[in-house]
């Protein structure tokens, strides 16, 4: 008693009742605190729903998804995607609307260096698995390095290709 129905249906749906995620994340009772309403479901769907847009733009643009949120190295890549003979290695930064700040901004130097790192490890795991060939040869003949920013409020989607590069070592 005392508990809004809507806000029963949401957390039971939380905990893994009927329904569906979003539904959970969505439906807040109006008097709960930010940081409950924000809280796990907010800022980690934010992020799903993102990726899954920016991988639905990058199908519709041609590439072929390879994996989504897949570790290489110790490190997270959002989207691992091919294009001709080149691998793009897909950073998907997403807000759920426009405050003014640019979600690419967060891609600071530390990440390039996660980034960088991950898709050497990728490029050496494709290289061992072709059968017959060195480990330092993979089916790849260049590297891309991309951004997506996406706004989920008002819907508005930015790709930059080629967004950095990293140092040859």
């Amino acid at each position: 008693m005392g508990q809004c129905a809507l806000e029963t249906a949401s957390w039971r749906v939380a905990r893994g009742g009927t329904g569906c995620a979003l539904w959970a994340a969505m439906s807040t009772h109006p008097t709960q605190s930010r940081a409950r309403r924000s809280g796990f479901f907010g800022h980690h769907l934010v992020g799903r729903v993102g990726e899954l847009v920016a991988a639905l733009w990058l199908i519709l643009l041609g590439y072929r998804v390879l994996a989504r949120n897949t570790r290489h190295g110790g490190v997270e890549l959002d989207i691992l995607a091919r294009r001709g003979d080149v691998l793009h290695v897909v950073e998907v930064k997403c807000r759920a609307r426009r405050d003014g700040w640019a979600p690419g901004i967060a891609v600071g130097p530390a990440k390039r260096a996660r980034l960088e790192r991950g898709a050497r490890a990728t490029l050496a795991e494709a290289g061992r698995r072709r059968r017959g060939q060195p480990a330092a040869v993979h089916p790849f003949a260049s590297v891309s390095f991309d951004v997506v920013e996406v706004w989920l409020w008002p819907p508005r989607l930015r790709h930059h290709v080629g967004a950095f590069r990293c140092d040859e070592r």
